[in-house]
């Protein structure tokens, strides 16, 4: 009979240790339910993707992807706080800010521009409703449109070359291209102001 107790009351810890993560497993929805009702979109934008890592049983995560400003590590603490406590699990909250602020550089600073747009082309490759809005300078600037006075027009072809490479790998009408005085990229839901050139 002893042994029988024994195996008893391990059986009722490890069930209890495993409550949590069971219950977790079949509420995916409502752990999505609940993560809408407590994001605070109206200061750091909307939800794009989530999901729920489960390979840790004790810490299970939750990534969120969404358009705006980061939520900050302590908004991050508050909602996995939350929502462990609403779904009884340690939930690690690991939130992803889609950056939305448009990043420009002026015609000589052509180079340093280049990884914000080969971001830009990412996130549009992964989410079929983002937009990436682009405005390229002319291969040949005019020393008037450059921040240095009396300088010679700047040949800008190949980072033009580099740019254009990089846009031909985004998705089909996702990438919507225009004409300006310096280099210029920005995520958006809706379509670009320009419309008329698109890839």
């Amino acid at each position: 009979m002893t042994g029988h107790r024994t195996f008893q009351t391990r059986s009722k810890t490890e069930a209890s240790d495993m409550r949590p993560q069971a219950d977790l497993l079949k509420t995916t929805s409502d752990v999505g339910e609940a993560m809408k009702l407590a994001w605070p979109e109206t200061s750091v934008g909307q939800i794009r993707k989530w999901s729920l890592d489960r390979a840790d049983s004790k810490h299970p995560g939750l990534e969120i992807i969404h358009l705006g400003t980061p939520l900050g590590a302590t908004a991050e603490a508050l909602l996995s706080s939350l929502l462990s406590e609403r779904f009884h699990a340690a939930l690690v909250v690991r939130d992803i800010a889609v950056p939305v602020e448009a990043v420009t550089a002026n015609p000589e600073d052509g180079i340093g521009w280049l990884p914000a747009l080969a971001s830009a082309v990412e996130w549009v490759r992964g989410d079929r409703g983002l937009h990436a809005c682009v405005t390229l300078p002319p291969a040949e600037t005019p020393a008037a449109m450059l921040k240095r006075r009396h300088k010679p027009g700047t040949n800008l072809a190949p980072v033009r070359t580099a740019a254009l490479a990089q846009l031909a790998t985004a998705p089909q009408g996702q990438v919507h291209l225009a004409a300006g005085i310096c280099w210029s990229v920005q995520l958006k839901t809706v379509a670009c102001d320009d419309e008329k050139t698109t890839h």
